[in-house]
This record gives C-alpha cells, structure tokens and sequence, in this order.
C-alpha cells in the first residue's frame, strides 16, 4: 500500500470506529499513522512544520503511531 493510501485507511478505520461506538471524532483531532495492509498502524514522519501547520488550522490533539 503507498503512503497516501495506507494514511487514507488510517482515516477511514478511524471514521468507522466512530460509527461503530455512534459517537463523533472530534474536529480538532488528527492522525499522523499510516495503516499497511495488514491493518497494523505504522508511524509516519512529524515535523515541527506539521505540527505548527495543525496548530495553526485549529488541532489540538495529535494521535501518532509509536
């Protein structure tokens, strides 16, 4: 799976537990993992430069893959 789609499932996987549990993900919540295809979580790069891009644009909350 390439970054961009291994990240995209990280997403969806997470829009879908939310559905599952019927409770929304809060908008200032981000995800820095990539999932591969195996449906493990994977750490991706985080920079300084995301971080204060996220901050900027309203995130408070980053969940990152150790």
């Amino acid at each position: 799976v390439g970054q961009s789609a291994g990240e995209l499932a990280s997403a969806v996987a997470a829009a879908f537990y939310s559905l599952l549990l019927g409770k929304r993900l809060p908008e200032s919540l981000a995800l820095s993992a990539s999932m591969d295809m195996y449906g493990a979580l994977e750490s991706t790069t985080l920079t300084e430069a995301s971080l204060a891009a996220a901050r900027r644009s309203g995130i408070t909350t980053v969940i990152c893959a150790a």
